[in-house]
């Protein structure tokens, strides 16, 4: 129990101190993600092993898509067609991805951003952990 507590109050302080992200970073987000960890705001965690769908992510210009693709054993990625548009929008020392679709829309703030893993939190206070997909090689 002590180390569950101690481990989720290291997560909490980790994204609670992040630092700010610099503009040439975001070239960081282009390409294949799969979700590791969700982090709710009461402190509870869920963490991902395998994923079935992972997030195609192009960044041009301070606008970007994000697909959901499926990859198969051979290496390929199928897709639903279904693309979610965003802009970039530079807040204080991070950055805002602001989503429009249809009758909807939402922001998730960037939190951190490295090359093989970033974290962004949403209006609900749920923080979402990313990692560089790699691809099963099914192949010895």
């Amino acid at each position: 129990m002590f180390k569950k507590i101690f481990f989720l109050s290291f997560i909490l302080l980790a994204y609670g101190c992040s630092q700010s992200i610099d503009a040439e970073k975001l070239q960081n987000l282009n390409g294949y993600w799969e979700i590791s960890e969700v982090v709710f705001a009461n402190g509870e965690s869920k963490t991902y092993s395998v994923n079935t769908l992972v997030d195609f992510i192009v960044i041009k210009d301070m606008k970007g898509t994000r697909t959901k693709v499926a990859p198969d054993l051979s290496g390929n990625f199928r897709t639903n067609g279904d693309t979610e548009v965003f802009e970039i929008i530079p807040k204080d020392d991070t950055f805002l991805l602001s989503y429009k679709k249809e009758q909807n829309q939402w922001e998730e703030e960037l939190k951190t951003l490295e090359t093989d893993s970033f974290s962004v939190k949403n209006e609900d206070g749920k923080i979402y952990v990313y990692q560089r997909f790699e691809p099963i090689n099914v192949n010895p």
